[in-house]
């Protein structure tokens, strides 16, 4: 079974029932139960942009904690960044994310 939030685009939900319970309960845009009975959790999000607001307002932090009660965890990052010749994303008007910053991140 697959449960997918009902914040996901119409065309991720497809053919999986949509309930809030996989974002509220464990921070995830997918639940799956697993034949097995464990759970698996995906949490989704968009690079540079999605991923940068959720740090920034601490979305991401939240979620990563309530995923902590599943058996199976995977963030997945969509998207390309763009760098410069010393590593900050050019997006980034701040200047605070680096490749390394990301590498930290993923390595987490």
């Amino acid at each position: 079974m697959i449960l997918v939030s009902p914040a996901e685009p119409a065309f991720l939900r497809g053919p999986f029932t949509t309930h809030s319970l996989p974002e509220v309960v464990y921070g995830a845009d997918f639940l799956c139960c697993l034949p097995s009975g464990k759970l698996a959790g995906i949490q989704r999000k968009e690079f540079p942009g999605d991923l940068l607001s959720s740090l920034d307002d601490g979305r991401l932090q939240l979620d990563l904690l309530k995923m902590q009660s599943l058996d199976y965890r995977i963030l997945l990052l969509e998207g390309r960044g763009q760098w410069t010749s010393e590593g900050s994303l050019l997006c980034d008007y701040k200047g605070r994310f680096t490749r390394k910053r990301l590498q930290g991140l993923i390595l987490s």
